[in-house]
């Protein structure tokens, strides 16, 4: 019932977003053949996966550590070749974060922050990884941030590969590293360490914990993730 409601839902929202959408001149024909093609190419692929689900459950583990090493690897090679001068929001974020390494306040950016209050956590959370390079003579924080953005996007494919996983065997495991293999902006997302890249990995990684929670007996254990899905929550956050 969830699944079919989910599925209209979902597909009346597809729909007006792309056939009826005001902002973008999209050729709509085009559109439409990319969408069944693409909509052909997974399922093709997801029966093929079918087929060698034994193979699969075997490897999963060596799958999802070439995949995501091969994943980082694009990330990191695109972030090279689309470097760029920060601006407006995330130059705030970037140029604060650098500015507070380097004198120990964001006095430049107060004003910004006072309006907008929300970025003081992506702030804070560059300035973290910034301060650690710092301490070893690294000054190249727009590498720095790439690395951090993509080690934060790969965590997120693997997470939710081991929830499908948790929830439904390799199959769906590995599927869903192929659907994030066939969806283009998680290659380019290295140099965009901004609120929607950083924060994306915590809502994944609570329900995971919630998910092995479940499972757990040991008091000890138990105090441990719910520390854990209080971490992540508030991260997130």
């Amino acid at each position: 019932m969830f699944c079919a409601f989910f599925t209209v839902c979902f597909s009346y929202l597809l729909v007006n977003v792309l056939f009826n959408n005001a902002e973008y001149n999209y050729k709509k024909l085009g559109l439409s053949f990319y969408i069944i093609a693409s909509v052909y190419l997974l399922a093709f692929l997801y029966s093929r996966l079918t087929k060698k689900e034994d193979f699969l459950t075997r490897r999963y583990k060596s799958i999802l550590i070439a995949f995501l090493c091969m994943m980082f690897v694009a990330q990191i090679s695109f972030g090279l070749f689309l470097r760029f001068k920060p601006d407006f929001d995330i130059e705030a974020v970037y140029q604060g974060a650098i500015e507070w390494v380097q004198t120990g306040t964001f006095a430049n950016y107060y004003d910004y922050y006072y309006h907008f209050p929300n970025n003081l956590g992506a702030m804070t959370f560059l300035h973290f990884f910034f301060s650690i390079a710092s301490l070893f003579g690294f000054e190249d924080y727009f590498l720095v941030g790439m690395i951090v953005n993509s080690i934060i996007s790969i965590l997120t494919m693997m997470v939710v590969s081991l929830i499908l996983k948790y929830i439904s065997g390799a199959k769906q495991a590995v599927f869903a590293l192929v659907i994030f293999a066939v969806y283009l902006p998680f290659y380019f997302i290295a140099p965009v360490f901004y609120t929607d890249a950083l924060s994306m990995l915590f809502p994944v990684l609570f329900y995971y914990l919630y998910l092995i929670l479940k499972d757990t007996s040991g008091y000890k254990k138990f105090c441990l993730i719910c520390f854990g899905m209080g971490l992540a929550a508030s991260m997130g956050m």
